[in-house]
């Protein structure tokens, strides 16, 4: 399993994530719909920077919803997913993934968007 993967699956396993977000959970940069963003939702994307001798791979989280609350609450529960879990090796159950550390970089406050709201966060994984 690589991260992307290893993020993709993590975040569609909280309950209280697809709670708030059904199955809008895209790897990648979204691409508007007719008539605006689908929100809420999540996209998830890395930004460049590697390491030699270890693989460090920084994703910014987009969290989108129509409404402010909802958007910082739907990051709220990405950095409570992700943040915490250093050190463990292997995580997720079943997955194949291990990392080494998990750890927020940045926590952003809310971006007005077209629409709606961004509440993204930059989550950095040493693997």
């Amino acid at each position: 399993m690589v991260v992307e993967e290893f993020i993709g699956e993590t975040l569609c396993a909280v309950t209280a994530i697809t709670a708030l977000v059904g199955t809008r959970i895209v790897h990648g940069l979204r691409l508007p719909t007719e008539g605006g963003w689908v929100m809420p939702a999540i996209n998830y994307y890395a930004l460049p920077g590697t390491r030699k001798g270890v693989s460090v791979t920084t994703f910014s989280i987009n969290c989108r919803a129509r409404e402010i609350d909802d958007a910082r609450k739907i990051s709220r529960l990405v950095l409570d997913t992700f943040v915490g879990i250093d050190g463990m090796g292997k995580y997720g159950g079943t997955t194949t993934f291990s990392a080494y550390r998990i750890f927020l970089t940045a926590d952003h406050q809310v971006i007005p968007e077209i629409g709606g709201y961004n509440s993204p966060v930059d989550i950095t994984f040493v693997y």
